[in-house]
């Protein structure tokens, strides 16, 4: 519900800042009532104040939930040590092979050594990042083969473990 955009969401000043939740629902709908929604979905996401859809509820939600916001900041964490085995944090997009390689790599390697599955599809649905999951991935462990941040800075080139480790522990 934030309005950044793309060029914004990649500026660390702003990231450092935060994104302050800055639209309404309603004023989301009326961004869509405007206009016609297939003309609308086909500009470019800068001009459609990154609206994907429109929204299908009425209410206004004025609180984030904890675990939702747990689980996007481990999507994008994941996301970043995969950028960072890869060697450059801005070069490739999520979905470019040589990202997707990465996760492949880093995730199998999380499965075989803390005997978690991460980010592949469920049998309830979704896919098997829960909070749980995610709760012990970022809860550090004494036991370095029970330690998620040990198994990620094995996959990362040295250089990146300060930035991994501050990311991580902060």
């Amino acid at each position: 519900m934030c309005t950044a955009t793309f060029q914004q969401i990649h500026d660390i000043s702003i990231v450092q800042n935060g994104f302050p939740i800055n639209r309404t629902i309603r004023d989301a709908r009326d961004v869509f009532d405007e206009v016609d929604e297939e003309e609308f979905l086909s500009l470019p996401t800068n001009q459609r104040f990154n609206l994907t859809h429109k929204p299908i509820s009425e209410k206004d939600i004025i609180s984030a939930s904890p675990l939702h916001a747990y689980l996007r900041t481990f999507s994008w964490f994941l996301l970043l040590i995969c950028h960072l085995q890869c060697g450059a944090i801005q070069k490739w997009s999520p979905t470019s092979p040589i990202i997707l390689g990465a996760k492949k790599f880093i995730t199998s390697l999380i499965e075989e050594k803390l005997n978690i599955s991460i980010d592949t599809p469920s049998v309830q649905g979704g896919t098997t990042t829960t909070g749980n999951v995610v709760r012990r991935c970022f809860t550090r462990s004494d036991d370095t083969v029970q330690d998620f941040l040990y198994w990620v800075l094995t996959v990362v080139p040295q250089e990146t473990h300060q930035v991994a480790t501050t990311i991580f522990i902060n």
